[in-house]
């Protein structure tokens, strides 16, 4: 562990980045705050990144590149945590951009209120030319992001995020066997020791491409590590042991058993329904929309129940577990 003796640390982790990891290293150099530190974590890179990475080593001293093996997104993020010597860490990915003011504004509104812990913002995003095509924006207050965290609903992307690096620490870093959803199950636990805010204002710029960790396995493995945070969420709240900290078998064992249930309530169907006629809309093809959505009614009625609601499964699921082996 290190001493918190800076403002912010800055955290980026690439896995064979090349293409873009240069453009995002220069959007963190180029920020109108300057007192920071820039981790970057090379997470066992077979391309050409460290030496891109390298060319920056002896331009800017405020550039720190660590090298490991190939162990992950979580793991190597957790790495760049334990290292950090910054009060807060502003995370950003290798394939996104940060706007020049991100730092000196999401660190005002930090420095304005000691019980926040994390901060988002929204975001444009962009294609993989880098064109930005649209705006995405989200809730700006606490209770409204913990509403939406605890019904899986729309959350600021792990790219925008600012949060406290020791509060990070005590919950324990990012939980490795959680690949593809490591921030929202660590959102989830910062939600019960501080606040969350988001501004409204887009501070990066995301870059929407086809080798995203989310689009592998067409998003089911994201879907699934979701559900497992979620639900092992709940069984916390309910005073019960979390499944995700147990042995690896007996971890595997709940895991096998929410991808079952998953399957049970044909959520990977569902949600590839609603991707769909959500870039029908998009693109304005209002004929297939419609002839779409009588293919299956019933998971407009669904979706319409989300929108109004939120999705209550994970909250079911952690109460069928208790029951199934706790009673």
């Amino acid at each position: 562990m290190s001493d918190l003796s800076l403002p912010v640390t800055v955290l980026m982790s690439c896995y064979n980045g090349q293409k873009w990891i240069g453009n995002a290293i220069e959007s963190v150099l180029n920020q109108t705050f300057k007192d920071f530190e820039f981790i970057i974590i090379d997470d066992g890179s077979t391309d050409s990144s460290v030496n891109i990475i390298k060319n920056y080593l002896d331009k800017d001293q405020r550039v720190r590149l660590i090298e490991k093996e190939n162990t992950g997104l979580p793991d190597s993020l957790n790495v760049g945590v334990n290292n950090a010597r910054g009060k807060w860490i502003a995370r950003l990915d290798a394939d996104d951009l940060c706007e020049s003011q991100r730092l000196e504004k999401q660190l005002k509104v930090a420095n304005s209120d000691d019980s926040l812990v994390l901060i988002g913002s929204a975001y444009f995003q962009m294609n993989e030319l880098g064109e930005v095509d649209e705006l995405q924006t989200y809730p700006e207050s606490h209770k409204q992001l913990r509403k939406n965290l605890l019904h899986n609903k729309r959350f600021f992307a792990h790219s925008s995020s600012l949060y406290k690096t020791e509060e990070v620490r005590n919950v324990g870093g990012y939980r490795p066997r959680i690949k593809k959803a490591e921030d929202y199950d660590l959102w989830l636990r910062l939600s019960k020791v501080g606040k969350m805010r988001c501004l409204s204002e887009p501070l990066i710029r995301f870059r929407c491409h086809p080798n995203q960790i989310s689009h592998e396995d067409s998003g089911k493995r994201q879907i699934i590590d979701g559900r497992v945070a979620l639900t092992s969420y709940w069984i916390r709240q309910f005073g019960y042991p979390d499944p995700v900290n147990l042995s690896e078998s007996e971890f595997q064992q709940f895991r096998s058993w929410i991808k079952q249930k998953i399957l049970d309530n044909e959520l990977f169907e569902y949600r590839s329904f609603i991707n769909e006629i959500k870039t029908q809309l998009k693109n304005r093809d209002y004929s297939r929309f419609f002839k779409y959505c009588m293919k299956s009614p019933a998971y407009i009625i669904r979706y319409v129940g989300f929108l109004a609601r939120g999705e209550a499964l994970s909250k079911k699921l952690a109460k069928e577990w208790v029951q199934k082996r706790h009673q």
